[in-house]
C-alpha cells in the first residue's frame, strides 16, 4: 500500500543521506559554475522542502519503499544522481 504523498515528502525532507547527497552535488556545482556557497550542507537544508516535494522523486521512493527497500536516500537507484543534479542546477540558476 502505498503512503501518503505529504508524508513520503516530509520523510524525504528529513533523509540524511539524501540531504548529503543534494549538499555534494551543490558544492560540485557550485565549484563548476564559480558560484561559491558557503555551506552546502545549510544549502541542502534550507531547500528540503523544495527537493523533497519534486513529485518524481516522491513517486521514486514510494516505488522504494514498496518493494522494501529502506535505505532509500542514498541509494542512487532511486533518486539518480541525474534527479539531484538537474535539481541543484535549476535551484542554482540564476
Amino acid at each position: 500500500m502505498s503512503s501518503s504523498i505529504y508524508y513520503t515528502a516530509w520523510q524525504m525532507s528529513q533523509d540524511i543521506g539524501l540531504m548529503m547527497r543534494v549538499a555534494a552535488s551543490a558544492q560540485q556545482e557550485s565549484e563548476a559554475s564559480q558560484t561559491p556557497i558557503g555551506d552546502p550542507e545549510a544549502w541542502a537544508r534550507d531547500r528540503r522542502w523544495d527537493w523533497g516535494t519534486q513529485i518524481d522523486w516522491v513517486q521514486a521512493v514510494q516505488a522504494a519503499m514498496e518493494t522494501g527497500i529502506t535505505a532509500w536516500g542514498s541509494n542512487p537507484n532511486v533518486v539518480t544522481d541525474q534527479h539531484i543534479l538537474s535539481y541543484v542546477q535549476a535551484a542554482m540558476a540564476p
